[in-house]
């Protein structure tokens, strides 16, 4: 099995112009074409979910400040219950103020994404031209 998987991939024609970039990403997909065709699936790691960006900062700002809340009441001397009343509060208005800060995050990554993509193509596509 290892002879005919070493045999078929020193038997890929790559383009001699392709941006490294691109190499990488056909590579990947060859890799995994192969790999089923002789069904060998199971090697092959299931991908990662990616993370929400808005509900990860929205749940990291909200405890950060609830904690922060807590401990100022605590070193404060006030009472449990009322320092409760005002970090449930102040808990969720920071997660709106998190998920909003996380949607633009968000959004700016995946513009900056696309962005590179196109000057990717661009760049490739000027290349086999100039060849």
């Amino acid at each position: 099995m290892d002879d005919e998987f070493n045999r078929l991939i020193a038997s890929f024609t790559i383009p001699e112009n392709m941006d490294p970039v691109l190499l990488e990403a056909w590579l990947r997909r060859e890799k995994k074409a192969f790999l089923r065709k002789y069904h060998l699936e199971a090697e092959i790691l299931p991908p990662a979910k990616p993370a929400s960006l808005p509900f990860t900062y929205a749940g990291y700002l909200s405890v950060l400040v609830m904690m922060v809340a807590i401990l100022l009441g605590l070193l404060n001397g006030t009472e449990s219950d009322l320092i409760l009343k005002k970090a449930f509060p102040i808990m969720f208005l920071f997660f709106g103020v998190g998920f909003f800060i996380g949607k633009i995050i968000d959004n700016s990554v995946h513009e900056s994404v696309k962005e590179m993509v196109r000057e990717v193509i661009h760049r490739s596509e000027n290349k086999e031209v100039k060849s």
